[in-house]
């Protein structure tokens, strides 16, 4: 007898994507909420960003 609101053993697993997934999205919303926090540390991420977005375009030419 399955009781309602009661998960089988199948319906409860999560596969791998999701999970990684889950964790992305976690790490992503940290890594911006401690960039929100730190001006300092955000003024350096845009500039590295730009560094990066600018060896970006010199490879592609």
């Amino acid at each position: 007898m399955r009781l309602p609101g009661s998960r089988t053993r199948n319906s409860a697993r999560v596969s791998v994507d999701q999970a990684l997934r889950a964790l992305f999205q976690h790490e992503a919303a940290a890594a911006v909420a401690r960039l929100e926090a730190d001006p300092d540390a955000l003024a350096d991420y845009q500039c590295e960003a730009r560094e990066w977005s600018e060896l970006d375009v010199q490879v592609r030419e």
